[in-house]
This record gives structure tokens, C-alpha cells and sequence, in this order.
């Protein structure tokens, strides 16, 4: 079906599916940052990690996901482009 589609709207759902996944990413850390105050609030201690012990946590993570991706052609899909993902951000070796 994406074949049968001209280059101009490819290009325009790209587009958009980008804008939709910063939108909804901008949109989750501000309601994460209102739970957590609310939390707080509460007398709940929220832990935030530092970027090295989450980018420890993510990196030993793949050896697990990498067992998922081992099941079927869609998981081994879905773990690849989650690792270069993180790859390309710089959240994972």
C-alpha cells in the first residue's frame, strides 16, 4: 500500500507521524512531571535516576529484549528498531 502512495504524501504521513510521536513524547513528560508532584505532594519520594544509571539500566535491558526478538520476525522488528532508537539518541552503547 505505501508503494501505491506518490512520494508527496509519503513524505506528508513521515512528517506527521514524526510531529504526532514529539507531540505525544512532550505531552507525557508534562503529565509524568504533574504525577510526580502531586506525589510528592503526598509524601511520596519520587527517585529519578541520572542519565548514566538509566543508560546502565536501558544497556543490560537489551539482553533481555534481544530473547523477546528471538520469537518472531515482528519482535526481532521491534527490538531492532527499539535499539537503534536509543542508539541514535544516545541513551544506550
Amino acid at each position: 500500500m505505501w508503494d501505491k502512495l506518490d512520494p508527496e504524501t509519503q513524505k506528508i504521513l513521515e512528517q506527521s507521524v514524526k510531529d504526532f510521536g514529539q507531540d505525544l513524547a512532550a505531552k507525557l513528560q508534562q503529565a509524568d512531571a504533574a504525577v510526580a508532584q502531586k506525589l510528592e505532594a503526598r509524601g511520596v519520594q519520587v527517585i529519578d535516576w541520572s542519565a548514566a544509571d538509566r543508560k546502565k539500566f536501558r544497556t543490560a535491558a537489551i539482553a533481555v529484549w534481544q530473547k523477546y526478538g528471538d520469537k518472531n520476525d515482528l519482535s526481532r522488528r521491534a527490538v531492532d528498531g527499539q535499539v537503534q532508537f536509543l542508539r541514535s539518541k544516545g541513551l544506550i552503547e
